[in-house]
């Protein structure tokens, strides 16, 4: 059960790190990669050696480039958080990843978002949008996303419940054709151990609350017994319109709308979090706020997921979190090896 609501002033990830100087250390390290834990390091390692994922298929989502784009090695790549202004003309990156498709946010400096695939996906121009870009690839769906956040003293959550209920009547449409893979920075920690002071900040901390834990917990447990109506799905959407900012839950209407006339919902199954089903007593974290020393006290948070359709689960080898990659941005990469083809 979550922590009880307390009286004590919410507080932001940031403020919550001043309060516990010890490190907590994982249960036990299942990362091949890095020996030792905590990572405490401040920038990304010199060497950087990543185990190759062989014939399996890779992808990685980050909100970090360059160096450690070229160790991975991945097959697909998910950024978020990207805040570019234009599409980034990088020669190596575009050598390696000739398929981009980089959503750029219509308010400059805001928060986009992009898939680079080695491979060529099925794209239609309407799945690169708001803060999620769709592929379509012949066996799965990969929808990487930079969910909205709840904001301080949780002052957009109507906005982000609005974008979550538009968002997953797109899932489930999808899941009912073939598997999705939905990546990306999701902005909630599933459970008390996703977070490094879970009873301060339940139900004050955006990232941590009950519509959000909710809202994630019924992702993953598939969809109602009766599908969603027709009726059901454009209500959603109208609320998305209605409480879209900068055209974010405005543009997932449209692929929301796009998906309504689907037969096949009832087909849709139960989701996984990869990683947490991979590593159910770890309590490792892909964010540590830049301020008060929050990675040097592991005071982090888990934000970053890999969730797949059940029926994909089969398939995958791996998923951990790059723990060293940390200091061109506040976050961990996290990749999945699975078996292919995509």
């Amino acid at each position: 059960m979550p922590p009880k609501r307390g009286t004590k002033r919410a507080t932001s990830p940031d403020e919550e790190t001043k309060s516990r100087p010890s490190v907590k250390r994982s249960k036990s390290s299942t990362n091949s990669d890095v020996a030792g834990y905590p990572w405490t390091n401040k920038g990304i390692p010199d060497t950087l050696n990543f185990t190759p994922s062989e014939e399996k298929i890779r992808i990685s989502a980050w909100n970090g480039f360059n160096r450690y784009i070229e160790a991975e090695d991945a097959d697909i790549i998910i950024l978020t958080e990207t805040k570019v202004n234009d599409r980034p003309t990088d020669p190596l990156l575009a050598k390696k990843y000739p398929h981009q498709y980089w959503n750029i946010a219509a308010k400059k400096g805001y928060d986009s978002s992009a898939n680079i695939a080695s491979g060529a996906p099925r794209l239609d121009e309407d799945d690169v949008k708001g803060r999620l870009v769709t592929l379509e690839f012949e066996k799965c769906w990969v929808i990487g996303t930079y969910v909205p956040n709840a904001g301080e003293g949780l002052k957009n959550m109507d906005r982000k419940v609005a974008w979550q209920v538009a968002f997953e009547a797109h899932l489930r449409n999808l899941d009912a054709i073939k598997p999705v893979i939905w990546a990306g920075d999701l902005n909630v920690a599933p459970t008390a151990k996703d977070l490094r002071n879970d009873k301060s900040n339940w139900n004050k901390t955006a990232g941590y609350t009950e519509q959000e834990t909710s809202a994630f917990k019924r992702v993953l447990a598939g969809p109602p017994a009766e599908p969603l109506t027709k009726a059901a799905i454009t209500e959603s959407t109208e609320i998305a319109h209605i409480t879209s900012v900068e055209g974010e839950a405005t543009e997932v209407t449209k692929t929301v709308k796009a998906n309504v006339e689907s037969s096949a919902q009832g087909r849709a199954g139960p989701m996984i979090d990869i990683w947490r089903r991979l590593h159910p007593d770890d309590e490792h974290y892909t964010y540590f706020s830049y301020r008060f020393n929050a990675r040097l006290k592991g005071m982090g948070w888990r934000i970053d997921h890999f969730v797949a359709s059940e029926r994909f689960f089969p398939k995958v080898a791996a998923c951990e979190i790059r723990n060293e990659i940390w200091g061109a941005s506040d976050h961990c990469p996290i990749v999945m090896d699975f078996e292919g083809p995509l």
